[in-house]
């Protein structure tokens, strides 16, 4: 179903800005348009319900993670002459996850911390990513 979490490459033309969905393979064009409108689309395209967990990440020219603004155009946020790999990303970890609603969020979230446990991003004891480990593949069936 959801491979991955990088969402859209972000394709910057004169009038508008196309973004491929990387999850369905289809590509999407959006007017200039201020960050919210991309998130948005993206959203909508996942069809997800609990979206406020999560937001749009990318990696700027200087190797930075940076959150997607928002407030400000897409094109004013980028390099308008490289090609640029959104990635939709937890930015929010709830303290209950056992309260979350949607499976796709439920999903997300797993999906989340079994790249960031694999990348380093997360850092835990053996037995803590033993547990999670456990939870991620009890959450496959």
């Amino acid at each position: 179903m959801y491979k991955h979490l990088q969402v859209a490459d972000l394709f910057i033309h004169r009038n508008f800005v196309s973004i491929a969905m990387i999850i369905s393979q289809k590509i999407l064009d959006l007017p200039r348009s201020p960050g919210h409108e991309l998130y948005t689309m993206v959203v909508e395209h996942l069809q997800l319900v609990e979206y406020d967990y999560f937001d749009l990440e990318y990696i700027n020219k200087d190797g930075l993670h940076c959150w997607l603004d928002h407030s400000k155009a897409i094109n004013k946020q980028i390099n308008i002459s490289k090609r640029f790999l959104y990635s939709f990303v937890v930015k929010f970890y709830t303290p209950h996850p056992n309260l979350l609603e949607d499976e796709l969020t439920r999903y997300l979230f797993a999906l989340q911390i079994k790249i960031d446990l694999r990348s380093g991003r997360l850092q835990c004891s053996e037995s803590t990513a033993a547990l999670l480990a456990a939870f991620i593949v009890q959450g496959k069936k």
